[in-house]
């Protein structure tokens, strides 16, 4: 069985929040575990995540890679989409500092 601590752990791991992809506003999942910095292959330092939405979403307003988000007061870019056939959509987002 769970713990309390696990649950509050699993609940802190994805949160809905409001996001404006390409200026259109959808709800999203938003994964803070995922929020770290990673380097790339330039001297930029940039913090990665991943925000999940509706794949219909995506096919309506025509959102792909290098796509804008603006997701919990930030602005990231969409480096990869992944699209399981469930009709979620995982956005893996670059936010250069």
């Amino acid at each position: 069985m769970f713990s309390d601590d696990d649950i509050e752990q699993i609940l802190d791991e994805e949160i809905t929040v409001e996001a404006v992809i390409q200026g259109n506003a959808t709800r999203v999942l938003y994964s803070k575990q995922r929020d770290e910095i990673s380097q790339g292959f330039s001297d930029i330092p940039y913090y990665k995540t991943t925000v999940t939405c509706s794949a219909a979403f995506m096919r309506k307003y025509a959102v792909g890679v290098g796509a804008t988000v603006q997701v919990m007061n930030r602005q990231f870019e969409v480096k990869r989409i992944d699209d399981d056939d469930t009709g979620l959509v995982v956005l893996q987002l670059y936010e250069k500092r």
